[in-house]
């Protein structure tokens, strides 16, 4: 809906658009994220890597606390949990309930999962079909977004189909410093998105409660 052709462009050039599930809107605290959490499991994507370090380095140098973990973390769900912004680069797969973040060997995080925990405040998951519903499902599906929406996250920036590993390591560096900048998670896809309308921008977006 965001790319539709709207006064010689794409509606996200005039409006930012979020795809949002009729949930209660959560209460907390807004503004720039002051913990950082990484998920960063080992990869052959190789944008990924660079993608991460560039977000990392850009918000330490604005005063953010940033964790890395690779998943092997025994607490991994506890130490996501109530982070002010969530930074995954990874393999993933959407399918619907069976929907997972690839954490490396036989291990992944899966929409089951993300619904025991705390989400936390701003979630960017910079994968494949990490905003993917089951087409078979009624009412829209199951996604890992919609799971962390439903485990309290105010904002989920995920993709709905394979997206290139280039585009998704530009987008996804950028977006998080956007956030950091205290730009608000929706319009900062919708700002990056106007910037880089490279082939696939379009699977990328803004879900909310």
């Amino acid at each position: 809906f965001h790319a539709l052709p709207w006064a010689g462009g794409a509606l996200i050039d005039a409006a930012v658009v979020t795809y949002a599930l009729d949930l209660p809107r959560p209460t907390g605290a807004g503004g720039p994220p002051r913990r950082a959490v990484q998920l960063a499991p080992p990869s052959n994507l190789a944008g990924a890597a660079d993608e991460l370090a560039s977000a990392a380095a850009g918000l330490r140098a604005r005063g953010v606390a940033v964790e890395r973990l690779t998943g092997d973390e025994p607490d991994l769900l506890a130490r996501i949990a109530g982070a002010d912004l969530l930074h995954y680069a990874g393999h993933a797969r959407g399918a619907g309930w069976g929907g997972a973040l690839e954490l490396g060997g036989e291990r992944s995080l899966g929409a089951r999962d993300l619904l025991t925990a705390t989400g936390p405040r701003v979630a960017v998951l910079s994968g494949c079909e990490t905003g993917l519903p089951d087409p078979r499902a009624h009412a829209g599906g199951m996604s890992l977004a919609h799971a962390l929406l439903l485990a309290g996250t105010q904002a989920v920036l995920a993709t709905d189909a394979v997206v290139d590993d280039e585009l998704g390591g530009a987008l996804g560096a950028a977006v998080v410093l956007a956030i950091a900048d205290g730009r608000d998670p929706a319009a900062a896809l919708a700002a990056v998105q106007r910037a880089e309308k490279r082939p696939g921008w379009a699977r990328f977006r803004a879900f909310t409660p």
